[in-house]
């Protein structure tokens, strides 16, 4: 692990004077986005560590907004099935969020009417990631 949980608990500690975008700006900086990308998509797929989904979807949505594309640990679509199982288990999840992450990833844009959830690809990611729970 590269050192977000630590960064995601002082967030939740101090929500008001904590800047998470500026700890991990910071983190990047001496390991770069593609350790703490994987780490944001293996806390993601840990739900045991579900209370820091939002946190871990947020360092994703800014990982792909910036210099990485695709995640380390996967592709494209393993991200997207990813998040939307991650939603599908936590509704109090930020559907737009997940939605902004998963079009980027897709390339598509943010209008586009391309539904991960009728992807057959997705689907069956998605269905394949539930067996490995």
């Amino acid at each position: 692990m590269t050192g977000l949980l630590p960064l995601f608990e002082a967030e939740m500690a101090d929500p008001d004077h904590f800047e998470l975008i500026e700890a991990v700006d910071e983190l990047v900086s001496h390991i770069g986005w593609a350790l703490v990308q994987a780490e944001a998509m293996q806390i993601l797929a840990n739900s045991e560590l579900l209370r820091f989904w939002h946190q871990a979807m947020c360092v994703v949505f800014w990982s792909s907004s910036s210099e990485v594309r695709i995640p380390p640990c996967g592709d494209a679509m393993d991200c997207v099935a990813r998040l939307y199982l991650c939603l599908e288990r936590d509704r109090r999840l930020d559907e737009n969020l997940v939605w902004s992450i998963a079009h980027q990833l897709k390339g598509v844009s943010y209008l586009s009417a391309w539904n991960p959830l009728l992807d057959r690809e997705v689907v069956m990611r998605m269905a394949a990631m539930r067996l490995t729970r």
